[in-house]
């Protein structure tokens, strides 16, 4: 069995001193929220045999990070220049079958929308969110590398940045409460009594419609959510300030 990581990398600064996206360092906030979602994996007791990282330097930055907190040497971290800015399918699937095959596992650091898309097509299942500093983990039922296909892979599990999974929590919450008070209301003005008996089997009907449909959100409309935008496989393209065509930068 083979297990790949797809990390995406923390929150870093809008722009580098130098006006270039691929030297975009990561703020204090971005190192933090690496380091606590690196934690969430050693508490999984789970240290990957490989780290590979766009040559990014948010993207490295994530990786070190990665490597102090998981026990993984450093220096060992592989540059790989194909993760940037956009990482073909064809590039990933040919370095995972390169891969030594006494490792069983491998952890890629990148960027958006390349992962999102790789995610997806490596599981079609697919669909979570994939914020900055989130980590998706798939496994492969084969013994080598080399035997690895796309959409034959397993989503093992997801995980995001504390921060990002209490602001769900919270909007869920709100969300619930309107749902449970708009019914409710409907079925009073039929009949308070029956409402009231039924109010457990409501409650729960609106939880699961609170989760569906916060889980099936792009993202919220800046201000108008109590507690931010939520984290979204769908970002907006931003300039690259150093490429005077205007082309559209990894996120």
């Amino acid at each position: 069995m083979k297990t790949v990581y797809l990390v995406r990398h923390a929150k870093a600064v809008s722009e580098a001193k130098n006006g270039s996206d691929i030297d975009r360092r990561l703020t204090k906030k971005g190192k933090k929220e690496a380091e606590r979602t690196a934690g969430k994996l050693k508490e999984r007791h789970i240290r990957p045999h490989r780290l590979i990282s766009s040559p990014a330097e948010r993207a490295r930055e994530t990786a070190v990070v990665f490597a102090e907190v998981l026990g993984y040497p450093p220096a060992k971290i592989m540059i790989r220049s194909e993760l940037y800015p956009e990482l073909k399918e064809s590039a990933f699937f040919h370095i995972l079958r390169s891969e030594d095959p006494s490792l069983q596992s491998v952890m890629f650091f990148g960027h958006e929308p390349s992962l999102s898309r790789i995610a997806a097509l490596i599981d079609p299942r697919f669909s979570e969110p994939f914020p900055k500093a989130g980590i998706v983990a798939f496994r492969f039922d084969v013994p080598t590398w080399e035997g690895i296909e796309p959409t034959q892979g397993t989503l093992e599990f997801t995980e995001i940045p504390e921060s990002l999974r209490k602001a769900r929590r919270t909007y869920e919450a709100v969300v619930n409460e309107k749902i449970l008070t708009a019914i409710m209301d409907v079925l009073n003005t039929q009949d308070p009594h029956t409402a009231k008996s039924i109010r457990k089997h409501v409650l729960k009907s609106s939880e699961k419609i609170a989760a569906s449909f916060v889980n099936s959100l792009e993202a919220l409309p800046a201000g108008k959510s109590p507690v931010g935008p939520r984290p979204s496989l769908k970002k907006k393209s931003r300039k690259n300030r150093s490429d005077p065509n205007g082309k559209s930068s990894p996120t």
